[in-house]
């Protein structure tokens, strides 16, 4: 018996590949004798920011690869051109070969698309012709696909061909369930077939510490400072938050010093993301090697969470990571993820928007919650909805439904 884990494995945000680990330590926990698979969504083998890598058509395939760099380097949105990279390139033949290979050498038993943030086509990327690629190949193998917590970051407009993509896969007879960790009435409207069930459940990375065993440390005087690329703020159209966001950190950390309060910043393995914390590091006249902590893996990035006594943050799965943890956290919002999260787990009031950047209020959010930590009940309860829903994958997939 197996079950073929596919998403973005292969990224530079460890936040990603973490669910993975999370997903087969729950299929493990109810069926151990399910073998897990981890494919990467882009086909690639190792480690790369670039999505498309295949070659095409020399001149105008060139020429669009270097227009698309140019206009993300000017921070606005290269949708359209991926597009065109996808049409003049070999990417589509590319993948559909990849996961026919991969799917009909390993006959498995089904497919779970790791949703993370990917239900999205108008911002960053449009994932509609990857989904696309994957159901249709699990479609022509009749092997079920179960879409697990994905995060809906596009709203549903019938008059976007892109959106219509999108619904038209998802509505596949072949896939059987559709869970999501954020908004259950947005994932209904792109599902237009009623015998696909979808529900809301927790993101699978709330069991990140009894995956990796590991637990808070509690002897941790330390404040961990989870940073960003501002980049993610203009490319969700908060085009003014870019200088604050930077600013609000340099003046977070002036007020850490002059408390003496013990500190260091931290990323979730993005290159991008690192950079920045290395310059904030600078800025303020520390050493990144001393104050900078970017892990390689994801139980490096769980290792490193469980020894702060709090976090402030920007990226949702280090507040995934933290919740499972017990460890309190606060969060610069760049999307609406977060705030989705934090009503979910009933703290709702730790989210700074984008437009509030105040150091005062962000460092008073931080310090209540130390002191108010987590309904542990309730935290008990919302974290089973994600187990719950991998056990009726499994059992769908036993009962070939």
């Amino acid at each position: 018996m197996k079950i073929g884990l596919v998403g973005e494995y292969n990224g530079g945000n460890l936040g990603e590949p973490l669910l993975f680990d999370c997903c087969e330590y729950a299929i493990k926990e109810i069926d151990s004798a399910y073998q897990v698979e981890k494919i990467d969504l882009f086909g690639r083998s190792i480690k790369k920011n670039e999505i498309i890598e295949s070659k095409g058509v020399p001149v105008l395939y060139f020429g669009v690869r270097v227009l698309r760099k140019i206009v993300k380097s000017l921070g606005f949105s290269h949708i359209m051109l991926d597009e065109w990279v996808w049409k003049l390139s070999r990417e589509e033949k590319r993948l559909k070969d990849f996961f026919y290979k991969k799917m009909s050498k390993e006959k498995y038993d089904g497919i779970i698309i790791m949703g993370a943030g990917t239900l999205k086509y108008d911002v960053r990327l449009n994932f509609a012709p990857y989904y696309k690629v994957v159901i249709d190949t699990a479609n022509t193998l009749n092997i079920p696909v179960y879409v697990n917590c994905v995060g809906v970051e596009s709203k549903y407009n019938e008059n976007d061909r892109r959106c219509l993509q999108f619904s038209e896969c998802l509505s596949n007879d072949i896939v059987k369930m559709i869970t999501t960790r954020d908004d259950i009435d947005t994932l209904n409207k792109f599902v237009k077939n009623p015998s696909i069930k979808t529900w809301k459940i927790a993101d699978i990375g709330v069991w990140a510490a009894e995956t990796f065993g590991i637990t808070k440390q509690q002897e941790t005087d330390y404040i961990g400072l989870g940073m960003i690329t501002p980049e993610r703020f203009r490319e969700f159209g908060r085009m003014d938050t870019y200088e604050k966001y930077e600013k609000v950190w340099l003046e977070i950390i002036e007020e850490l010093e002059q408390k003496n309060k013990k500190w260091k910043i931290f990323n979730n393995g993005d290159t991008c993301d690192w950079e920045f914390a290395e310059k904030i590091c600078k800025q303020v006249g520390k050493s990144p090697e001393e104050y900078v902590l970017t892990p390689t893996n994801p139980r490096e990035l769980v290792q490193i969470v469980s020894g702060f006594k709090g976090i402030i943050t920007s990226r949702l799965h280090s507040c995934i990571v933290a919740y499972s943890l017990e460890i309190p956290f606060v969060a610069i919002s760049w999307n609406n993820k977060l705030r989705y999260f934090a009503q979910e787990i009933q703290v709702p009031e730790r989210i700074t928007e984008s437009d509030e950047l105040e150091k005062d209020l962000i460092l008073n959010k931080f310090e209540n919650a130390l002191e108010q930590g987590y309904n542990n009940t309730y935290r008990e309860e919302f974290r089973k909805t994600s187990k719950e829903a991998m056990k009726k994958y499994i059992i769908s997939m036993k009962e070939g439904k």
